[in-house]
């Protein structure tokens, strides 16, 4: 009975946090749509949909001992006041969404967000052909990009992008002839109709990672796997230093930047304009961006503060260990992936296009002895 009573608690919980992820799904997917973007998806709802989600992220830490419990308020403390002075509530939300996501299986996740990713397609591109959306066509280099009733086209090719991903990370490894064919037609749409060049590197990443994984020897999985830990903490460093670099000496760092989309140009100027704060930025408030920081650390780094990149870089570090231990080599791929990626998209962290990294609340929620009893199991 007392077991019954347990497995009903947990369900309950975990329907609440599939009702309050839907509504940041959608509230992201339907902006452009009328009525259903700035009413039934609206800014109200998408508040709503935040208090379940920290109502059971409330519920989660409660359970955990004092240390950590003490740690996560800090972090949440800090977050908080970092988002309230970015005007960004970006970070706040992930880590309320991670917290929230104790007990969700991945795998039978991953299969509801395909589903209702699709459903949310439907509905957007039908009224899209309806009339019913903004048609917003941006131009880059004399290429035409459409957003298809989207509020961006790099949010139609995130989507796209996340949606295969989970196709792919579902799949059997024999089933080459099917991920070719959805590989191609994926980067076909997003090239072609969306004119977005990063989500197609990291269709082509995906695909490659994981197929020539299967063909590796372990000696060669193992060091590969060995480095990615350390990718995020590399790829920061990285930014800011090309971010400099481009300050001081531009002419030499031109071709970076037209490599990038001209993103080189805009992290600088920001930087040149905010500086970096510690945790959030209090240059910000004076006035907010009308521009995209679309590199992920410098958009990071810039609006929230160092604080909260170093903070981020640890976590990520600590739950690349945490996939490496538990053999979860698909979730690292896709985590070292979304890494990457952040150099040129600042977006795809966020939960709803990277529903993965929800799996790192096993890693944070779990008790002291299961935790043992992973370690000694790997």
């Amino acid at each position: 009975m007392k077991n019954n009573n347990i497995e009903n608690k947990s369900d309950v919980r975990n329907l609440i946090f599939l009702v309050g992820y839907i509504v940041l799904i959608y509230h992201s997917m339907f902006s452009e749509v009328t009525f259903l973007g700035d009413v039934i998806f609206g800014r109200y709802t998408y508040h709503a949909a935040l208090l379940l989600l920290g109502y059971l992220a409330v519920i989660n830490i409660l359970k955990i001992g004092k240390r950590r419990f003490l740690l996560f308020v800090a972090a949440t403390l800090i977050l908080s006041i970092s988002s309230y002075l970015a005007k960004d509530l970006f970070l706040i939300v992930m880590w309320i969404t991670i917290l929230a996501a104790k007990n969700i299986d991945l795998r039978n996740f991953i299969k509801k967000d395909i589903a209702i990713k699709i459903i949310g397609f439907v509905i957007v591109l039908t009224a899209f052909w309806m009339g019913l959306t903004n048609n917003g066509i941006y131009f880059r280099d004399g290429t035409v990009r459409q957003t298809l009733g989207f509020n961006n086209p790099n949010t139609l090719s995130n989507y796209i992008l996340s949606t295969y991903i989970g196709v792919m990370f579902l799949m059997k490894k024999k089933n080459m002839l099917f991920k070719t064919v959805a590989t191609l037609a994926s980067a076909a749409v997003i090239y072609f109709i969306a004119g977005s060049r990063t989500q197609v590197v990291g269709l082509v990443l995906i695909y490659i990672l994981m197929a020539v994984r299967g063909r590796m020897t372990r000696k060669k999985i193992r060091k590969l796997i060995n480095a990615t830990p350390l990718i995020f903490t590399i790829c920061a460093g990285a930014s800011y230093v090309a971010t400099i670099a481009y300050i001081n000496i531009p002419n030499k760092m031109e071709w970076l930047n037209e490599l990038l989309s001209g993103r080189l140009w805009l992290a600088a100027k920001a930087f040149r304009s905010y500086g970096i704060g510690i945790v959030g930025n209090v240059h910000m408030t004076k006035g907010m961006l009308n521009y995209p920081i679309d590199n992920i650390y410098m958009n990071i780094m810039i609006i929230h503060g160092v604080v909260p990149l170093i903070a981020l870089s640890i976590f990520i570090y600590k739950f690349s260990k945490y996939l490496i231990r538990n053999k979860k080599y698909n979730d690292l791929t896709i985590l070292s992936t979304f890494v990457l990626l952040g150099m040129s998209e600042s977006e795809l962290f966020k939960p709803y296009y990277n529903p993965y990294i929800i799996e790192s609340s096993k890693m944070l929620l779990s008790d002291s002895s299961s935790k043992n009893k992973e370690t000694a199991t790997c």
